[in-house]
């Protein structure tokens, strides 16, 4: 089964409108100071760069595409994660930007960077009436679709606006969405109240200074086996090429791993058939990218086998062929000669209850019915001995983490599962909306946007955590529809 269909991005430019009234002679302070910072805001988008008004469509827009397409075009070339840095320090390097290597982190200066701060990293501020700015993202092989939009977003501006504004950009090692790069590395300012803006990939757009706590759960049990008594082997595989991320649209994505339990299950009802293997992932956050299973069925069930398989196909791609195109879903034999043991039957009834339980997408909501906690399936592993399943869960408060904590121990035991727990990233919480900060952001958005602002808080957890003593931060995620925005706004934010 192959699915496929285009999708397009819609990009818009929203324009202000001006209205025209009477005044009196009262308001006309009020009036004079209104247009005074509209000039001054116009002026600081205009001048000094092709970047003003006109220029934000046909030279960041066009430059961040042209960046983008790049690095997809190197997709094929780059393995693993060192093959990702080696490409981005090369990628640099032929576009002459000016950048230094640091643990496996890239910064990325203007050609201003420099002139506005001392050999202590420390800014100066005689002189200079431009604050700068630290723009933030990470690279993850893992995750290289959802890690290449912040990419070239940043780096498009930091080309663009080169010989004007002093903007530096980190890119930090964020191998499996680890945060490993920004843990112990010291930022190239020392000064406290900088602006730092955090870029990453989504399904939905926010502007957050607020983020949630991020847990790993893990599912072990010892394996029971038994001979193989069946005499034909199939591998039935899922493969879905789109990593997701842990948000709460990702219970609308195929998950490889239910999708093939799903199938599993409802055969143990019409057939008789043994499990061998089952294997998904195997990522730490990202939705997994495919998952497989060997089964053992008789020869007189071949037939029975093959309609539930085509059954399946039909369902899967009736419910996710529109929005998720190119996934597969197979069935082939196999030679059975290797193959002397399955799972014994209550071992596989176990694995099949527990997935059947996990979490997929929104757990609990708030009292406005927006989600607060989310959750999702990221690998199966087995071996010879033992299988783990593991689970990654992302909360807003402490509280929540400790409810879905119960809950998961309480499944495990259940199906006769240990039960381990880790936390992977903390909590964040930036500026409060009536400070300064905050107020700032705010205005930037409504300017640059031409619309009303709202900050919401990311489930996800950010990096900002790692950077406390840094309060003027903000965490963005940007979607494929709202990309030109991002851009936008984070243009207009750097140039005030």
């Amino acid at each position: 089964m192959n699915m496929s269909k285009k999708s397009n991005i819609t990009k818009r430019f929203l324009n202000g409108k001006s209205n025209t009234r009477h005044i009196g002679f009262f308001q006309y302070r009020k009036l004079f100071l209104t247009i005074c910072m509209i000039l001054v805001f116009s002026i600081t988008l205009s001048s000094c760069s092709p970047i003003g008004q006109n220029g934000i469509k046909s030279s960041i827009i066009e430059k961040y595409s042209s960046y983008k397409e790049d690095m997809l075009d190197s997709r094929q070339s780059i393995k693993t994660q060192d093959d990702f840095y080696d490409f981005l320090k090369g990628w640099m390097k032929n576009k002459s930007l000016i950048y230094e290597e640091q643990n496996k982190n890239i910064l990325v200066y203007t050609s201003k960077w420099k002139e506005y701060f001392d050999k202590d990293n420390t800014l100066v501020t005689e002189g200079n009436t431009i604050k700068p700015r630290l723009l933030i993202c990470g690279y993850d092989n893992n995750s290289f679709d959802n890690s290449i939009s912040p990419i070239a977003a940043f780096l498009s501006i930091i080309k663009l606006m080169d010989d004007d504004i002093p903007l530096a950009l980190v890119l930090f090692n964020n191998e499996d969405n680890s945060f490993k790069g920004l843990k112990g590395f010291k930022l190239p300012v020392n000064n406290k109240d900088i602006e730092i803006f955090h870029l990453n990939k989504g399904n939905k757009l926010m502007y957050s200074t607020k983020a949630g706590y991020t847990k790993l759960f893990t599912f072990t049990k010892v394996l029971e086996h038994s001979p193989v008594s069946l005499d034909q082997i199939y591998r039935i595989k899922i493969n879905v090429p789109y990593q997701g991320n842990l948000d709460t649209r990702i219970s609308k994505q195929p998950n490889p791993i239910k999708e093939l339990s799903k199938l599993l299950s409802k055969l143990k009802s019409s057939i008789y058939y043994q499990l061998i293997s089952f294997d998904g992932g195997p990522y730490v956050v990202d939705n997994p990218l495919d998952a497989q299973a060997l089964i053992a069925v008789d020869s007189d069930n071949m037939d029975k086998l093959n309609q539930a398989v085509v059954d399946a196909q039909d369902s899967f791609s009736e419910s996710y062929s529109d929005d998720f195109p190119n996934c597969t879903y197979t069935i082939e034999q196999v030679e059975n000669g290797e193959y002397s043991t399955a799972l014994s039957d209550e071992t596989r009834g176990d694995i099949l209850s527990l997935i059947y339980t996990l979490p997929n997408g929104t757990i609990t909501t708030n009292s406005n019915d927006e989600a607060s906690t989310i959750g999702n399936l990221t690998s199966l592993a087995m071996n010879d001995n033992d299988v783990t399943l593991t689970t990654v869960l992302s909360a807003i408060s402490k509280g929540e983490v400790k409810d879905q904590l119960s809950t998961a121990s309480t499944l495990a035991e259940l199906s006769g599962f240990a039960f381990n727990e880790s936390t992977l990233h903390k909590g964040w919480k930036g500026a409060k909306d009536d400070e300064e900060f905050f107020q700032h952001i705010r205005e930037v958005y409504e300017n640059s946007v031409h619309r009303s602002f709202e900050m919401i808080p990311s489930i996800p957890s950010s990096p900002a955590y790692l950077l406390n003593d840094y309060p003027n931060q903000v965490n963005i995620t940007m979607t494929d529809e709202k990309e030109e925005e991002v851009i936008k706004f984070i243009i207009t934010a750097v140039r005030l």
